[in-house]
């Protein structure tokens, strides 16, 4: 009765650190964000940001620093001729409000497009603050 039990905890075991190899967290950049900003649907404060990828599944986290503030967004890959001259994140912004909408790594191909939350719909129906400006954080601590 023991070895049909130990064979089914061995298996699960094993799923599990399959699965685990296959999500690797890969950081892509360490960004000082002077602003309070939106990434979908979650509120972040100005802060540090470590950005990462989560493979294969196309995930964005973006993780404060201390760790308190976490908000993972799916990300829609687009592919450019040449690799990004930097890493970057870029916003746009609607009267004082800034929402992350793309995230470029440096000599990649290819950058990542995120998806607008509620917020952004909102403000864009309203017709308020129309202004819509691209703001690039100059993201440093690049671990490539």
């Amino acid at each position: 009765m023991k070895y049909p039990r130990t064979l089914i905890i061995s298996a699960l075991l094993l799923m599990a650190t399959s699965l685990a190899a296959q999500c690797q967290e890969r950081q892509i950049v360490i960004a000082a964000i002077p602003f309070a900003f939106t990434v979908e649907n979650t509120a972040l404060p100005a802060g540090t940001y470590t950005i990462s990828t989560l493979y294969p599944y196309n995930m964005i986290k973006v993780r404060s620093v201390d760790g308190r503030r976490v908000a993972w967004i799916a990300a829609i890959p687009s592919s450019k001729l040449e690799g990004a001259q930097r890493t970057k994140l870029v916003f746009h912004r609607f009267d004082d409000e800034y929402f992350l909408v793309q995230v470029w790594e440096q000599g990649s191909k290819v950058h990542r497009d995120l998806r607008s939350g509620n917020r952004v719909l909102e403000l864009a129906k309203s017709g308020d603050g129309k202004q819509f400006v691209t703001v690039l954080v100059n993201a440093g601590n690049n671990p490539n």
